[in-house]
């Protein structure tokens, strides 16, 4: 990106995370004021839920007046006890351990908070691409072609390194991501994009596997061989 070129951004935005999102029709408690995750991450607040688990900002804390902004994604607990959503959480987890690469929103933490598996995502100031050609649409301006370039670019790099991960014993994870939409798709002040949410990839290290014919991801982002069920 040509050097000063941004996007201009007014909100804080972060993740969207196995469909998580503010506009999603269900409903979970809010936590209790100062709630504590793992006695180490205080959410601050409610960022989206989904079919699966909750989306929260955190402050994590340490000794000597340590603190910064993380993410948590918290399955929730009345799933907790079903084998097959714990193993789902457990293959994202694992996955997400491998995905280290500059576009791709990093998790930096999993672990069990009284019997709910959580996961600590990277924070990222910015806001997704959706919110970002919802508003171009309003002003008639379109994004600026520089800035769309780059995004491309730089989900494109982050698939292919998806793409291309091997396991620990050089074999072929043959990740998919099977939800790449505007939603999952971070744009930072300067203008890098990140992509997000993989809980619902395909990878041949998943203890769940989708049956054949089943359809995951949002039907109007679906490749052609997603929509006619192939793996």
């Amino acid at each position: 990106m040509p050097s000063g070129q941004g996007v201009e951004t007014d909100t804080i935005a972060v993740v969207d995370a196995l469909g998580a999102s503010a506009d999603s029709q269900q409903v979970v408690e809010e936590p209790l004021l100062d709630e504590l995750i793992d006695g180490r991450y205080k959410l601050i607040k409610r960022l989206g839920v989904g079919g699966m688990a909750e989306v929260y900002l955190a402050e994590q804390t340490g000794p000597r007046g340590f603190s910064r902004r993380a993410v948590i994604k918290r399955i929730h607990r009345h799933m907790a006890e079903e084998e097959r959503f714990v193993k789902s959480f457990e293959d994202e987890a694992r996955l997400a351990a491998l995905l280290q690469h500059p576009n791709i929103v990093r998790t930096e933490d999993f672990g069990d908070d009284d019997g709910q598996l959580f996961l600590v995502l990277e924070y990222v100031e910015g806001e997704d691409l959706r919110t970002l050609c919802h508003r171009a649409e309003g002003s008639h301006n379109g994004l600026p072609l520089p800035v769309v370039l780059q995004v491309g670019l730089d989900i494109a790099e982050a698939l292919d390194f998806a793409h291309k991960m091997t396991d620990n014993q050089g074999a072929p994870l043959a990740v998919v991501h099977r939800d790449v939409s505007p939603q999952n798709i971070m744009v930072t002040p300067a203008g890098q994009g990140k992509l997000l949410d993989f809980g619902i990839a395909r990878a041949a290290s998943n203890q769940q596997q989708t049956q054949t014919g089943i359809l995951k991801g949002k039907v109007a982002y679906f490749s052609p061989e997603q929509a006619r069920g192939e793996n």
